[in-house]
């Protein structure tokens, strides 16, 4: 009987793991809907900035495992590779922070996630399960063993000794590491090195503010009392699970580029048969409460307009909130003679209905 074995493949080659740090508390802390989407693109953008180096075997929760079949690898393009990551992630969350528009605990606390590296050479078995090509070996467990390791911080890259011998640093190169001998868990005392991070993170440049947007004066409609805190009121808007609960005829809501919603990103909504891109144009907070700014395009019929949510906080338990809108001339005269004051009207109507349905929703959701 002729037998397939399930290893297709065993080399010599480097194994690559980034792992964020402070991911195991953050999902303890935090809302768990919001601190995945953060960990999904955090590990998104990883995977973009590695680029071709490494082939990705496996997706571990809150780090990825990297492979190559490199048995000579370059010690300075590796640790540059691994330094550039870790300032576009930083990078990342500073400008998360900026236009960030949830106040819950996962977003307001991603200052606190950082990113470590693991570079380990050995042998590299593929095995086939189910279609799927996995990786096994002792150098696999090995990697992941040093995930657990007693350096006293969260930000650097560790080169195990089998990377090193592998790679050949010259004495230049070695004088930037800090070395350990540890006893890992089945293992043989262990000789690794690392480079800390810390450094790095704090030279990376704040991002400009936003520029600054003079909106036209908009009045919002009647306004309605909601059982919420502005807050809360605030992530049930700008939440795509929330707000195709509530908003009339809205029946899909699709984000272009982030897992969030956030000031300056767009998403297209499916209200009724009608198309629509949004963008969020800013969030501002003043002693007259939280106005929310978005702005809709429409293609058929061709139509440019702001929506206004305006937020007051009325006691610990009340919210006043109120909708106006504020529709851009057209470039077509009919539009802006025929058109344009039946759809105020229209959309004064549907701001009250919408109002009444959130209001209803908001007080259910957060009992």
């Amino acid at each position: 009987m002729h037998v397939i074995s399930p290893i297709t493949d065993s080399n010599k080659g480097v194994i690559f793991i980034p792992d964020i740090s402070g991911f195991t508390q953050f999902i303890k802390k935090t809302e768990i809907s919001h601190s995945q989407h953060i960990i999904t693109e955090l590990l998104e953008l990883i995977i973009k900035e590695t680029g071709k180096e490494f082939s990705l075997s496996e997706i571990e929760g809150d780090a990825l495992l990297f492979y190559n079949s490199d048995s000579n690898p370059d010690f300075e393009k590796l640790t540059l590779l691994c330094i550039s990551i870790f300032k576009k992630f930083h990078q990342h969350l500073k400008y998360y922070g900026r236009d960030r528009i949830c106040q819950c605990g996962a977003c307001s606390s991603t200052e606190n996630l950082s990113l470590k590296f693991i570079l380990h050479a050995g042998t590299i078995t593929q095995y086939n399960v189910g279609g799927h090509h996995k990786l096994l070996g002792e150098d696999i467990i090995v990697a992941h063993r040093f995930l657990k390791n007693s350096i006293d911080r969260s930000e650097y890259i560790l080169f195990s000794e089998n990377f090193i011998k592998a790679s050949n640093p010259n004495d230049q190169q070695i004088a930037t590491l800090n070395s350990c001998d540890e006893k890992f868990e089945s293992l043989e005392p262990t000789v690794f090195y690392y480079r800390p991070l810390q450094t790095f993170k704090e030279n990376i440049v704040a991002p400009p503010a936003r520029n600054s947007i003079e909106f036209p004066t908009i009045k919002p409609g009647k306004m309605v009392d909601i059982n919420a805190d502005p807050n809360e009121l605030l992530l049930m808007l700008a939440e795509p699970q929330h707000r195709i609960k509530w908003m009339k005829s809205l029946t899909n809501i699709t984000l272009r580029d982030h897992k969030i919603n956030r000031i300056l990103s767009v998403h297209e909504c499916l209200i009724g048969s009608n198309q629509i891109e949004v963008s969020i144009e800013d969030v501002t907070t003043s002693d007259l409460g939280i106005n929310f700014f978005e702005r809709a395009r429409m293609k058929h019929p061709q139509l440019d307009f702001l929506v206004l949510y305006h937020l007051e906080k009325i006691d610990d338990e009340t919210t006043r909130i109120g909708i106006g809108n504020h529709f851009f001339k057209s470039k077509y005269w009919a539009t802006n003679i025929f058109l344009l004051p039946v759809l105020s009207f229209m959309f004064r109507y549907l701001n009250q209905i919408n109002l009444r349905r959130l209001k209803k929703y908001a007080e259910k959701e957060l009992l």
